[in-house]
C-alpha cells in the first residue's frame, strides 16, 4: 500500500483512492474516476478491467489500464474480507457488462427454428415445432 493512503481498502474514502491513484503516478484519473464516479475503496475493489475499458471510465491508454489493473488485484491479494456479505460483494461478477455465447450456426439447429421460405408453419411442408404453452420458440424442449 502506498505510504499516504490509510488502512484496509475497504475503508477508504474517495479521498483515499485520489491518494492512491496519485501515488501510483495515476492523478491524470482522479477526476474521472473520484470527482465524476465517486469511487471509494469498495468500488475500487469492483473494477475490474472491462470497466476502464468500456463507457464510462474509457481510459484509453493500454499501459494505464494494465497497470492500474495489476495494482487493483493487488489490493485484492490477500484481503480480508469482514464477512461473508462483504466478500460475496467483492467476489462476484460486477460488470454490467456480458458477453453473449456465439450461436452454433449449424443448419441442424437452426433448421428447426428458421425457415426463410415462408412464415407460415403450414406452407412449409413441415410440422411446425413443438412448443409448449407460455414459451417462446427458443424455450422449446
Amino acid at each position: 500500500m502506498p505510504p499516504n493512503v490509510p488502512g484496509p481498502v475497504l475503508t477508504w474514502s474517495i479521498a483515499d483512492v485520489r491518494a492512491w491513484l496519485t501515488e501510483l503516478g495515476m492523478a491524470r484519473y482522479t477526476k474521472i474516476i473520484c470527482d465524476q464516479h465517486k469511487i471509494d475503496g469498495p468500488a475500487l475493489l469492483m473494477i475490474q478491467e472491462q470497466d476502464l475499458r468500456r463507457p464510462p471510465l474509457q481510459l484509453e491508454v493500454l499501459g494505464d489500464i494494465k497497470h492500474l489493473v495489476f495494482h487493483l488485484n493487488t489490493l485484492k491479494f490477500g484481503l480480508v474480507y469482514p464477512d461473508p456479505k462483504t466478500k460475496y460483494c467483492l467476489t462476484q461478477s460486477t460488470s454490467s457488462y456480458t458477453i453473449a455465447a456465439p450461436r452454433d450456426a449449424s443448419p441442424l439447429k437452426w433448421s428447426d427454428t428458421l425457415d426463410l421460405s415462408s412464415s407460415d408453419d403450414s406452407s412449409s411442408g413441415r410440422d411446425p415445432p413443438h412448443r409448449l404453452p407460455g414459451l417462446c420458440a427458443s424455450c422449446k424442449p
